[in-house]
Protein backbone atom coordinates (compact mmCIF):
# COMPACT_ATOMS: atom_id res chain seq x y z
CA UNK A 1 0.00 0.00 0.00
CA UNK A 2 2.78 2.42 0.77
CA UNK A 3 5.06 1.60 -2.14
CA UNK A 4 4.48 5.10 -3.51
CA UNK A 5 6.12 6.52 -0.34
CA UNK A 6 9.22 4.50 -0.98
CA UNK A 7 9.30 5.56 -4.64
CA UNK A 8 8.95 9.25 -3.75
CA UNK A 9 11.56 8.97 -0.99
CA UNK A 10 14.03 7.29 -3.34
CA UNK A 11 13.47 9.94 -6.03
CA UNK A 12 13.90 12.83 -3.61
CA UNK A 13 16.94 11.31 -1.92
CA UNK A 14 18.56 10.52 -5.25
CA UNK A 15 18.05 14.02 -6.63
CA UNK A 16 19.26 15.76 -3.48
CA UNK A 17 22.29 13.52 -3.07
CA UNK A 18 23.15 13.95 -6.74
CA UNK A 19 22.93 17.73 -6.44
CA UNK A 20 24.98 17.78 -3.24
CA UNK A 21 27.58 15.49 -4.80
CA UNK A 22 27.90 17.65 -7.90
CA UNK A 23 28.20 20.77 -5.77
CA UNK A 24 30.90 19.19 -3.64
CA UNK A 25 32.91 17.92 -6.61
CA UNK A 26 32.60 21.01 -8.80
CA UNK A 27 32.52 23.74 -6.16
CA UNK A 28 34.98 22.17 -3.72
CA UNK A 29 32.61 22.93 -0.81
CA UNK A 30 29.87 21.13 1.00
CA UNK A 31 26.18 21.88 0.70
CA UNK A 32 26.21 23.62 4.08
CA UNK A 33 29.12 25.85 3.05
CA UNK A 34 27.38 26.79 -0.20
CA UNK A 35 24.17 27.74 1.60
CA UNK A 36 26.13 29.78 4.14
CA UNK A 37 27.98 31.62 1.36
CA UNK A 38 24.76 32.45 -0.50
CA UNK A 39 23.07 34.18 2.43
CA UNK A 40 25.45 36.00 4.76
CA UNK A 41 22.94 38.25 6.56
CA UNK A 42 19.47 39.83 6.62
CA UNK A 43 16.31 38.10 5.44
CA UNK A 44 18.33 35.49 3.61
CA UNK A 45 19.99 34.57 6.90
CA UNK A 46 16.56 33.95 8.45
CA UNK A 47 15.70 31.67 5.52
CA UNK A 48 19.05 29.93 5.94
CA UNK A 49 18.35 29.30 9.63
CA UNK A 50 14.87 27.99 8.80
CA UNK A 51 16.37 25.66 6.18
CA UNK A 52 18.92 24.49 8.73
CA UNK A 53 16.15 23.66 11.19
CA UNK A 54 14.22 21.74 8.52
CA UNK A 55 17.33 19.77 7.55
CA UNK A 56 18.05 19.05 11.21
CA UNK A 57 14.48 17.87 11.84
CA UNK A 58 14.59 15.66 8.74
CA UNK A 59 17.92 14.18 9.77
CA UNK A 60 16.65 13.43 13.26
CA UNK A 61 13.54 11.75 11.82
CA UNK A 62 15.72 9.70 9.44
CA UNK A 63 18.06 8.59 12.21
CA UNK A 64 15.11 7.73 14.47
CA UNK A 65 13.80 5.53 11.68
CA UNK A 66 17.14 3.74 11.43
CA UNK A 67 17.29 3.43 15.21
CA UNK A 68 13.81 1.92 15.40
CA UNK A 69 14.64 -0.43 12.52
CA UNK A 70 17.68 -1.75 14.34
CA UNK A 71 15.62 -2.11 17.50
CA UNK A 72 13.03 -4.09 15.56
CA UNK A 73 15.78 -6.29 14.17
CA UNK A 74 17.09 -6.97 17.66
CA UNK A 75 13.53 -7.74 18.74
CA UNK A 76 13.29 -10.36 15.99
CA UNK A 77 16.45 -12.04 17.23
CA UNK A 78 15.51 -12.32 20.86
CA UNK A 79 12.43 -12.35 23.02
CA UNK A 80 14.29 -11.21 26.10
CA UNK A 81 13.37 -7.66 26.94
CA UNK A 82 16.58 -7.17 28.94
CA UNK A 83 18.73 -7.63 25.84
CA UNK A 84 16.55 -5.27 23.80
CA UNK A 85 16.57 -2.67 26.56
CA UNK A 86 20.36 -2.92 26.96
CA UNK A 87 20.80 -2.51 23.22
CA UNK A 88 18.59 0.58 23.15
CA UNK A 89 20.25 2.13 26.18
CA UNK A 90 23.71 1.60 24.68
CA UNK A 91 22.89 2.56 21.11
CA UNK A 92 21.16 5.86 21.94
CA UNK A 93 24.01 7.49 23.88
CA UNK A 94 26.53 6.19 21.33
CA UNK A 95 24.65 7.92 18.50
CA UNK A 96 24.37 11.14 20.52
CA UNK A 97 28.08 11.09 21.40
CA UNK A 98 29.04 10.63 17.75
CA UNK A 99 26.82 13.49 16.66
CA UNK A 100 28.16 15.78 19.38
CA UNK A 101 31.74 14.86 18.49
CA UNK A 102 31.12 16.37 15.07
CA UNK A 103 33.39 13.97 13.24
CA UNK A 104 31.69 13.16 9.97
CA UNK A 105 33.99 10.18 9.46
CA UNK A 106 33.03 8.70 12.82
CA UNK A 107 29.33 9.34 12.23
CA UNK A 108 29.54 7.82 8.73
CA UNK A 109 31.34 4.75 10.01
CA UNK A 110 28.85 4.25 12.84
CA UNK A 111 25.88 4.66 10.53
CA UNK A 112 27.49 2.18 8.14
CA UNK A 113 27.66 -0.33 10.99
CA UNK A 114 24.00 0.36 11.83
CA UNK A 115 23.01 -0.11 8.17
CA UNK A 116 25.00 -3.36 8.06
CA UNK A 117 23.22 -4.53 11.20
CA UNK A 118 19.90 -3.76 9.56
CA UNK A 119 20.85 -5.81 6.52
CA UNK A 120 22.12 -8.73 8.58
CA UNK A 121 19.29 -8.71 11.08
Amino acid sequence: RLVWCVAVAVAVAWSLQDAAGRLTIEGKRSLGQAIRDLSPSGAKAVARHALTLFVLAGSVAYECNIFSGVASGVELLTDESAIRLAFLWLNGPLCCALLLAGSTDAVSAALGVVAFMLAVL
